[in-house]
């Protein structure tokens, strides 16, 4: 299925169906794609486009969950457990 979303909610893992507007307004020398690198999701908010044609049965992300961030954090690592001495 396709939908016609607004470039602010575009999320890594959405596979881009076709991008609004022109050519020659974005970067991109494909028409689709999966997007996977946060320098394209940046690359596509700041371009000028505003909409997007998002295949959501070719997408790897659930369109209907809460927005998850543009990379994930690290997780911080607790210390490992003394052993306690007798």
């Amino acid at each position: 299925m396709v939908k016609r979303i607004p470039v602010s909610e575009l999320r890594l893992g959405m596979y881009i169906h076709k991008l609004a507007g022109s050519w020659v307004r974005h970067p991109f020398w494909r028409g689709s794609f999966l997007l996977t690198e946060p320098q394209d999701l940046s690359a596509i908010r700041e371009c000028g486009v505003g909409e997007v044609w998002v295949d959501l049965a070719k997408s790897q992300v659930d369109p209907e969950s809460p927005e998850s961030p543009e990379s994930p954090e690290p997780r911080a690592q607790s210390p490992e457990p003394r052993a306690q001495s007798p």
